[in-house]
């Protein structure tokens, strides 16, 4: 069966004794493993105890198919379910898990995570067309969910947040869950102790726009978003040295795809409302999240040299990139500042044309 939407949270604490196995996938690698982390608390599985968890490669059970069977009728030595699993599943595992599904030994969870399969993925449909086996779907936050969660994080260490300054961290955040986390945590840290900052016994210290801007000023993401906007400004030296940058921070070539994807669709989706009728600059205004009021004259600018075909084109030579970067054995690196040299020059030229 397929898991999503506001019945996952339910799910994950209590999956039910007839689910025999669950494949958690997905383009937010994140979030996969929250969710799995999520699911392996729920069943009281201690991760580090060999006893009631085991892991296996792709390469373990294709090699040897009958393993899996060994491996999930393992009973527990302390008692309850054991949990197996199975990292970076692919569909080259599922002809030795339908094997299973079809008679399951019933002694332990089979959990498997799994990348962003797409919806013809045989391994995904198995779950998803099993009675016995559940497919739970990770894509990435977006401004519907994103406020959620960050909301969600700050509440459990004391803080509220200003609406600006929620809109700046949704503008900045949502490629990663897992990143989305950390940023929060540093974010918690760089403000202090909420109890320590506060006035009144049992008042909640607010966060605003300026302690989010000071914290995220000199991190990855500031470098991430001023590369996308070099791109799309056709800013050769800039996305050269943001290129660099990224680099010697460690940043992944999917992460800058994904922030360069989620660039163009704004653009897209502002295109699509001047299409409509009106100004380019409340074309731009009307976008959600909104706009950081300092970058709003560049991406205006932006939708004047962008229509709205070079944007579409944009967003599938980025999808191909990433698709690339996973399968293609080419170093993602390069793919990835390929792509976006390749976009970067096409604004140039296109600056060039309106001058």
């Amino acid at each position: 069966m397929k898991v999503s939407g506001r019945s996952v949270g339910r799910f994950l604490k209590t999956p039910g004794p007839e689910i025999e196995a669950v494949l958690i996938y997905g383009p937010d690698n994140g979030l996969v493993s929250e969710r799995a982390a999520t699911l392996t608390a729920a069943l009281g599985i201690d991760p580090d105890d060999p006893f009631a968890q085991s892991e296996l490669s792709g390469a373990d059970i294709t090699s040897d198919p009958a393993r899996l069977r060994d491996d999930c009728a393992a009973l527990s030595l302390g008692g309850g379910r054991r949990l197996v699993l199975v990292k970076a599943a692919t569909d080259a595992l599922t002809p030795a898990v339908e094997a299973l599904l079809a008679d399951p030994p019933g002694a332990a969870l089979l959990l498997l995570q799994g990348g962003d399969l797409p919806a013809r993925s045989r391994l995904r449909k198995l779950f998803e067309q099993s009675e016995r086996a559940a497919a739970v779907p990770c894509y990435q936050d977006d401004a519907q969910s994103l406020p959620a969660v960050i909301r969600q994080s700050l509440d459990q260490a004391g803080f509220d947040i200003a609406p600006d300054a929620l809109d700046h961290l949704v503008a900045h955040l949502g490629a990663d869950r897992q990143m989305t986390r950390r940023e929060l945590e540093k974010l918690v840290l760089y403000v202090g102790e909420a109890a320590g900052d506060s006035d009144k016994e049992g008042a909640r210290r607010r966060i605003g726009w300026a302690e989010v801007s000071a914290c995220l000023a000199d991190g990855s993401l500031q470098t991430l978003d001023e590369l996308t906007l070099a791109v799309g400004d056709g800013d050769l030296e800039a996305v050269d040295r943001g290129l660099r940058r990224l680099s010697a921070e460690g940043v992944n070539a999917v992460s800058l795809l994904r922030a360069l994807m989620r660039h163009f669709h704004r653009l897209l989706t502002a295109a699509e409302a001047l299409a409509k009728g009106g100004t380019a600059e409340r074309a731009v205004e009307g976008l959600r999240p909104p706009v950081f009021w300092k970058h709003k004259g560049r991406i205006t600018a932006q939708l004047r040299c962008w229509p709205a075909s070079q944007l579409l084109r944009a967003e599938q030579e980025l999808l191909e990139a990433e698709i690339l970067c996973k399968s293609s054995g080419l170093p993602a690196s390069i793919v990835a500042e390929r792509a976006a040299l390749t976009l970067a020059r096409r604004a140039a030229a296109a600056q060039r044309r309106r001058a």
